[in-house]
């Protein structure tokens, strides 16, 4: 079981970086891979796993990013806001991601279209 602790991963890559999305890559020490974005409910910034399979379907835009959730080998998440950072059970709450709707290409023309933009993949 892949547990996403942000204390416990590794800055790989930012994919995306806009206005109203930020999509991180991770990685722990065992060289898995999480996805760190934002999340409207519960409100915060999520961490979750995925397996490589999972992470080249997104960049094939074959799945969207709450697919990517769906699928996510993850049964625990982290969830951080400024008021307090908790571990959720993927199976007691149904986590709602920001732009979750959106493949890889659809996030890339939401971050295009805020005024501080970048695309870093």
């Amino acid at each position: 079981m892949l547990v996403a602790e942000r204390k416990n991963l590794n800055h790989v890559a930012v994919l995306i970086s806009g206005e109203s999305i930020h999509l991180e890559i991770l990685e722990n020490d065992s060289s898995n891979i999480f996805f760190s974005c934002q999340s409207t409910w519960p409100v915060g910034t999520i961490c979750f796993a995925a397996t490589i399979s999972l992470f080249c379907m997104f960049l094939e835009d074959l799945v969207d990013l709450q697919t990517l959730l769906y699928l996510s080998p993850s049964l625990f998440v982290e969830i951080a806001n400024p008021v307090k950072t908790a571990l959720y059970s993927r199976q007691d709450i149904d986590i709602h991601l920001r732009h979750g709707n959106k493949s890889l290409s659809g996030l890339r023309n939401i971050a295009s279209q805020s005024p501080a933009h970048g695309n870093y993949y």
